[in-house]
C-alpha cells in the first residue's frame, strides 16, 4: 500500500454499480447483498447484475449510441472478494470514462484488477507484494472478471470464430498464493487456461500494462509525473515509448550472442575429439584380425596343461615312493641308536649313586667342623663383651679423676681468695656498698626498660594486625584484578568471535571452529572418514521461536559444541584433526551409528499451551537429532517461558504434563516435576544471562558486551587504583615493623644483661673464718676421694690386659678351625661338579632318546600317510592320463601347471580386456558408423553457426543504428506533440531530451545526459523568454505535465488508457483547463477508450453521453480494510 495513500479501503457486501442518469442531478444508487459461492457455484459474469437499467445500453457489438469501440478496449470489470470489493462490477463506455469517488471507495482497486487480469505481477500494481494480497480479509479466495472487446471479426479481432465478439479473461487466486486463468468466449465457453493464450491476447491488442502512460497509477504519478528530477522525466519517456523494452531485448540479444559464441568455440573445442575418437574407433577394427591367433594359443596352452598336470603327478608318484624307502632306512636306524643310548644310560645311573654316598659321607664330618667353629665364635663373643665393660670402667675412672683434680684445684684458689680478702675490712664494707647502689639502679632501669617493652609489644601487635589486613585486601585485590581481566580477555574473545560469525557463522563456537570443519570436509573428499562427522552440533539448530535460545543452551549445554561421529575409526580420525587445530580443550565427541531419526511419538511430552524441544529446535540431520534424543532427552522437556506459569505447573502432581521430565523458561531456569517418588525442583541459570551460540541478532550481543567490557575496565582501573594504595600502605607498615622489632630486641638484649648482672651482685656474699675451715675439709675429702680413684683405675687396666691375652688366644683358635673347615668344604665340590656332569649326560640321553622315539613314531605315521597319498595320486594320475589322451596325443613339456595356468589366465585376460576395450565387432562397426555422421554434423553445423553469428553481428549493427533513429524520431515527435499541446491553452514551450552530455552553444551550459527539461512560457504577451518547470507554480507546471502526456500517447498505440487520480495535484481552473485539453485532444483521436479515476467532482462532463460516461463510487466505510 502506498505510504502518502490516505485512503483506506472498505469492507462490504457485495454491490454492483451501473450506469446513472444522464439527465438527473441526484445520482440514484441501490445496494444488494449477495452470497458469493466459488469455482462452478460462482454465478456468471451477466449473472452478477442486481439492479435493473433504465436506459440499457445495445452491447451486442459493443456499440454505445453511435460510438463504436475498438478491438482490446475494456467493456466491464467484475471483483469478487478483491481488495475491498465483496461483488463489485462495472462497465465502461468505448471512449471516455470518469470513475468519481471519495479516497478509500475502491477506485484504484478497479485499475489493480485490470493489471492482474491480464497477467501483470502484484509489483506491477504497486499496491502489494504478492497476489494473495489482494484477497479481501476473512476471505481465502478471490477473484477478477475482465472483458474486453473483441470487434466484429476483421483482421484486428483475435480468433473471432472461438471468442466471438467479446473475450472473457478471468483470473482466481487463493490464499496460498497459487492462481489460474480462464478465457472465456461471449457465450462464456471456456477456451483454454493457459497463460501463453492471454500473453498472446495481449500481444495481439498491443496492451502495454506496464507502460505508464497506459497505466498510470498513483504510485508513477507521484514519483514520474510530478517529480522535479530531470532523469525521472527521461526514465518514465523511455518507458511510454517502448524505447527501454527495445534497448533491454537488444541487450538480452547481444547476451545471448556471446553465449552463442561460447557455444560455437566448445563445438569448435569438440571437433579434436569427435576426430579422435572415429580415428580410435577405427583402429579397434583393425585389432579384431590380430585376436584369432591368441585365441589359439589358448587352446594349445590348455592341452599342454592337461600333459603338465599328468606329469606333475607321476613325478609325484616317484617322490613319494623314493620317501617312503628313506623313512623305513632312517626307522632303523633310530632303533640302533636308542639301544646304545638305553645301554650308556644304566651306565651313568651306577656311577650316579657311587657319588650319592661317598658325598652322605663328607657331608657328616663338615657338619661336626661347622659345630666346633660355631662353639668358637660363640666364646669369642662373650670374651668381647667383657672387654668393653672393662673399657667403660677405665674411661669412668679417668673422668672422674679429671673432675676430682679441677675442684681441687678451685677450692685452693677460693681459699686462698678469702683469706686475702678478711686481711682488709672497709674496702669489703665499700665495695658491699657499691654494690647495693648498683643492684638498685639496676632495678630501676628493669622496670623502665619492661614498660617500653610491653608497650613496643602492643605497637608491633596493633602494626602486625594492621600488615595483615593489608594483606589480605592485597591478595583479594590482586584476584580482582585478575579475575577482571580474565573476564575483559574472555569477553573480547567473544567479541571477536561474534564478529566474525557475522559472515562466518561457525566462528561464533570458537576461533579454530570454521578451520576444524573445513578441514573435515577437505579429509571426509579424501576418504579418510567412511562418514562425514556432523558438527558442532549447535551448528545444525535452527530454532522455530528465537525467544528459547537461551533455554535451549542451558539445557544442552557442552552438547552444543560437541560433534557426532558414525564410528570408532572415525573417531580416532576427528581427534587427530581435533590435535592439530585446537590446542586446548577439544570438545566432545558422541559416536553411534547414523540412522533415521528415531520414533519417539510414544515417550514425547505433549501439553496443549506449550511445545516441547523437539518441537522447538528444527533438525535437518536424523544423526544430530538421535544425538540430542539420546544425550539430553528433548523430546521430553517442556519449554515454558513464565516462570510463575512453569512452577504452577509442575510443583503439582496432578497437573504435571505426561512424558515431563523437566522444563525450561525464557531465563534459563532449570525445573523438574513433582511425582510420587521426588518433591518439585528449581534451578536457577547462573552461567549466563543471554545466548551466546544460538544468538540471531548478533549485533545487538555485540553491543551489550562491549557494553559490559567498558564497565569491567572501568572496574579494573578501579581495582588497580586501590591496590597500588594498599601496595604503598604495606611497605610503609613493614618498615615500622622492622623498625620496631629491632628496637625490641635491643630492649630485650639489656633486660638480659641487667638480670645477669643483678643475678652476679646478688650471689656475692661476704667473706668469713667459717668459710674458710668449710672449703679447707672439703679440699681434704677432694684429696682422700683423687687417691681412691687412682688406685680403682690401675686394677681396671690390669684385667683390661687380661682380657686382651685371652681374646687374642680365643682369635687364633677359631681361625684354625675356620681354615680346617672351609678346607674339607673344597674338598667336597670336586665330587659335586662330577654329580652335576653325570645328572646332565643322563638328562640329555633320556631327551635324545625321548627324541628318537618320538621321531621313530612320527616317521611311521608319515610313512603310512606317504603310502596312502601315494595311492590317492596313482588314481588321480590315472584319470588325468585319459582325460589327455582324448584331448591329444603325450606331449611332453618341461612347464609346471602352475606356470602353464599363469599363462593360460594371462592370456584370457589379454583377450578379455581386448574384446572389453574394442567391443563387439558389429557394435564397434555400428558405432563407428555413427560417429563419422556425428563429425560430418558437427563439422556442418560449427561452420554454419559461426557464418549465421557474423551475419547476426552484422545485422545487430544495423539494429543499433536504426535504434538510434527511432529515439531520434520519437523524441522530435514528443517534442513536437508537447509544443502542439501547450498551443492550445496558449502557452509556448519546448520538450528538450537529452540521450547524452550536450552543450548550449549560446549558453555554454552542459546538459546531462538521460535527462528531460520542459521549458515553459506561462504568459502569452509575446513574450520569447521561457522558464524551467522549477521556477512555475503547481498549476502551470500541471499544464506542462498534461502536455508531456499528450506527447508520450502519441507515441503510444494501446486500445486503452487508465489514469488514476492524475488531476489530485492541480487547483480548480488548473484542473478544468487540462481536463478540457485533455478530452479535446482524445475527440480528436479516434478508437481508443480513456479511464481516468479521480476523487473530484466531474458532473459537468456528464451530458456528452457519446463520448463521455461517467461513474460514481459510494462512500467508503472508514472501519474497513482488506
Amino acid at each position: 500500500m502506498s505510504q502518502n495513500r490516505h485512503k483506506r479501503l472498505r469492507l462490504s457486501n457485495s454491490t454492483e454499480y451501473d450506469e446513472r442518469g444522464r439527465n438527473d442531478q441526484n445520482v440514484e444508487s441501490e445496494e444488494e447483498s449477495t452470497e458469493i459461492g466459488w469455482a462452478d457455484d460462482l454465478p456468471d459474469f451477466d449473472q452478477m447484475d442486481v439492479l435493473p437499467v433504465p436506459s440499457q445500453i445495445n452491447e451486442s457489438v459493443c456499440n454505445f449510441g453511435d460510438v463504436t469501440a475498438d478491438c482490446g478496449t475494456i467493456e466491464k470489470v467484475s471483483l469478487f472478494n478483491f481488495m475491498c470489493h465483496s461483488n463489485f462490477k462495472i462497465k465502461f463506455g468505448p471512449r471516455i470514462n470518469f470513475v468519481q469517488g471519495a479516497n478509500g471507495s475502491g477506485k484504484s482497486a478497479i485499475l489493480t484488477a485490470v493489471v492482474v487480469a491480464l497477467g501483470g505481477r502484484a509489483h506491477d500494481t504497486s499496491r502489494g507484494q504478492s497476489i494473495k494480497s489482494f484477497i479481501k480479509t476473512g476471505e481465502s479466495k478471490g477473484k477478477v472478471v475482465l472483458k474486453l472487446c473483441n470487434g466484429n471479426g476483421d483482421s484486428s479481432s483475435y480468433k473471432y470464430e472461438e471468442y466471438g465478439n467479446s473475450i472473457i479473461v478471468e483470473r482466481s487466486f487463493t490464499i496460498d498464493g497459487s492462481s489460474t486463468y480462464s478465457l472465456k468466449s461471449k457465450q462464456k465457453r471456456l477456451i483454454s487456461n493457459k497463460k501463453e493464450e492471454l500473453d498472446n491476447i495481449v500481444r495481439h491488442f498491443n496492451i502495454q500494462i506496464t507502460n505508464p502512460v497506459v497505466v498510470l497509477n498513483q504510485e508513477i504519478s507521484r514519483n514520474f509525473l510530478n517529480s522535479k528530477n530531470p532523469r525521472d522525466k527521461y526514465n518514465f519517456f523511455m518507458r511510454a515509448t517502448q524505447l527501454e523494452l527495445l534497448r533491454n531485448n537488444y541487450a538480452s540479444a547481444q547476451e545471448l550472442s556471446l553465449k552463442a559464441k561460447d557455444q560455437l568455440n566448445e563445438r569448435k573445442a569438440a571437433l579434436p575429439q569427435a576426430k579422435l575418437e572415429m580415428e580410435t574407433l577405427d583402429a579397434k577394427v583393425k585389432s579384431f584380425n590380430m585376436l584369432c591367433d591368441q585365441q589359439r594359443q589358448l587352446k594349445h596352452l590348455m592341452k599342454e596343461l592337461l600333459w603338465s598336470l599328468v606329469i606333475n603327478k607321476e613325478k609325484e608318484i616317484s617322490e613319494l615312493a623314493q620317501a617312503i624307502e628313506t623313512k623305513e632306512i632312517r626307522m632303523h636306524q633310530i632303533r640302533v641308536n636308542s639301544d646304545t643310548l638305553r645301554e650308556e644310560s644304566r651306565n651313568l645311573i651306577n656311577e650316579k649313586e657311587q657319588l650319592k654316598n661317598s658325598l652322605l659321607a663328607f657331608t657328616g664330618e663338615n657338619e661336626m667342623l661347622k659345630a666346633e667353629v660355631d662353639e668358637k665364635k660363640k666364646e669369642i663373643i662373650t670374651l668381647k663383651q667383657q672387654r668393653q665393660r672393662l673399657v667403660m670402667d677405665v674411661n669412668k675412672y679417668e673422668s672422674e679423676l679429671k673432675i676430682c683434680d679441677q675442684d681441687r684445684i678451685v677450692l685452693e684458689k677460693s681459699i686462698e681468695k678469702l683469706q686475702i680478702q678478711l686481711c682488709n675490712e672497709n674496702s669489703l664494707v665499700n665495695e658491699k656498698n657499691k654494690r647495693l647502689n648498683r643492684i638498685k639502679e639496676l632495678e630501676q632501669f628493669k622496670s623502665n626498660t619492661t614498660n617500653e617493652v610491653k608497650s613496643l609489644q602492643c605497637e608491633i601487635q596493633n602494626r602486625t594486625s594492621m600488615y595483615e589486613e593489608l594483606q589480605e585486601s592485597k591478595k583479594n585485590l590482586l584476584s580482582d584484578v585478575d579475575h577482571i581481566s580474565a573476564e575483559i580477555r574472555r569477553k573480547k574473545a567473544e567479541v571477536h568471535s561474534l564478529e566474525s560469525s557475522r559472515n562466518e557463522t561457525l566462528s561464533r563456537f570458537g576461533e579454530h571452529m570454521p578451520r576444524l570443519v573445513k578441514l573435515i570436509e577437505e579429509e571426509y573428499k579424501k576418504g579418510a572418514f567412511k562418514k562425514k562427522p556432523l558438527g558442532p552440533i549447535g551448528a545444525y539448530i535452527k530454532l522455530q521461536t528465537p525467544a528459547c535460545a537461551l533455554a535451549v543452551e542451558s539445557c544442552l549445554k557442552a552438547l552444543i559444541l560437541s560433534f557426532c561421529c558414525d564410528n570408532l575409526q572415525d573417531e580416532k580420525t576427528l581427534r587427530k584433526l581435533m590435535q592439530k587445530v585446537i590446542t586446548g580443550k577439544h570438545p566432545n565427541t558422541v559416536t553411534r551409528k547414523f540412522a533415521k531419526r528415531h520414533d519417539v511419538r510414544g515417550r514425547e511430552v505433549v501439553h496443549s499451551e506449550y511445545q516441547s524441544f523437539l518441537q522447538l529446535i528444527k533438525i535437518d540431520e536424523d544423526a544430530v537429532a538421535n544425538v540430542l534424543i539420546d544425550k539430553a532427552r528433548i523430546e521430553t522437556i517442556l519449554f515454558i517461558p513464565d516462570n510463575k506459569k512453569c512452577t504452577d505447573l509442575l510443583s503439582d502432581p496432578n497437573t504435571v504434563p505426561r512424558n515431563c521430565r523437566q522444563a525450561f523458561t525464557k531465563e534459563g531456569t532449570n525445573m523438574h516435576p513433582a511425582t510420587a517418588n521426588s518433591c518439585f525442583r528449581c534451578y536457577n541459570n547462573e552461567s549466563f544471562s543471554k545466548p551466546r551460540y544460538l544468538e540471531r541478532n548478533v549485533e545487538e550481543n555485540i553491543k551489550d558486551i562491549k557494553l559490559a567490557i567498558g564497565a569491567l575496565e572501568e572496574a579494573l582501573e578501579t581495582r588497580i587504583k586501590e591496590k597500588d594504595v594498599v601496595l604503598k600502605k604495606l611497605a610503609e607498615c613493614q618498615k615500622e615493623c622492622k623498625d620496631a622489632e629491632f628496637q625490641l630486641k635491643n630492649l630485650r638484649r639489656n633486660l638480659q644483661n641487667y638480670d645477669s648482672e643483678l643475678n652476679i651482685l646478688r650471689s656475692i656474699e661476704d667473706p668469713s673464718s667459717a668459710e674458710i675451715a668449710i672449703l679447707e675439709g672439703e679440699l681434704q675429702s677432694c684429696v682422700n676421694k683423687i687417691g681412691d680413684v687412682q688406685k680403682s683405675l690401675l686394677d681396671a687396666k690390669e684385667k683390661l690386659i687380661v682380657a686382651d691375652n685371652e681374646m687374642k688366644v680365643a682369635v687364633d683358635i677359631i681361625s684354625k678351625k675356620d681354615a680346617e673347615y672351609k678346607a674339607h668344604l673344597n674338598n667336597r665340590h670336586p665330587l659335586r661338579e662330577k654329580l652335576n656332569r653325570i645328572n646332565n649326560d643322563l638328562d640329555l640321553k633320556n631327551n635324545e632318546l625321548s627324541r628318537l622315539e618320538q621321531e621313530l613314531l612320527e616317521n611311521a605315521r608319515q610313512q603310512k600317510k606317504d603310502e596312502t597319498k601315494r595311492c590317492g595320486c596313482k588314481r588321480e594320475a590315472d584319470d588325468l592320463l585319459r582325460k589327455a589322451e582324448n584331448e591329444c596325443s603325450r606331449i611332453e613339456t618341461n612347464k609346471t601347471p602352475q606356470e602353464l595356468e599363469k599363462e593360460i589366465e594371462e592370456r584370457r585376460s589379454f583377450l578379455t580386456q581386448s574384446e572389453s576395450e574394442i567391443g563387439q565387432r558389429d557394435q564397434i562397426i555400428e558405432q563407428l558408423q555413427k560417429v563419422k555422421e556425428h563429425y560430418n554434423t558437427l563439422y556442418s553445423a560449427v561452420f554454419g553457426l559461426d557464418k549465421y553469428l557474423a551475419d547476426f553481428e552484422m545485422s545487430m549493427h544495423g539494429r543499433a543504428n536504426a535504434y538510434i533513429e527511432l529515439r531520434k524520431f520519437l523524441s522530435f515527435h514528443a517534442s513536437y506533440m508537447f509544443s502542439i499541446a501547450l498551443d492550445n491553452v496558449n502557452f509556448k514551450g519546448q520538450l528538450c531530451i537529452y540521450h547524452k552530455n550536450t552543450e548550449d552553444k549560446d549558453t555554454k551550459k552542459v546538459h546531462k545526459a538521460k535527462t528531460i527539461e520542459i521549458l515553459v512560457n506561462p504568459k502569452v504577451n509575446n513574450q520569447s523568454v521561457v522558464c524551467s518547470t522549477k521556477s512555475l507554480s503547481g498549476g502551470e507546471r500541471a499544464y506542462s505535465t498534461v502536455g508531456f502526456i499528450l506527447a508520450l500517447w502519441g507515441s503510444c498505440h494501446s486500445p486503452f488508457r487508465i489514469l488514476d487520480e492524475f488531476d489530485c495535484f492541480m487547483d480548480m481552473v488548473t484542473r478544468r483547463i487540462a481536463l478540457d485539453t485533455l478530452i479535446e485532444a482524445i475527440k480528436q483521436k479516434e478508437g481508443r477508450q480513456y479511464i481516468f479515476l479521480t476523487p473530484l467532482v466531474v458532473d459537468k462532463y456528464r451530458d456528452d453521453d457519446l463520448l463521455i460516461k461517467v461513474h460514481y463510487m459510494p462512500e467508503p466505510e472508514r472501519n474497513c480494510d482488506y
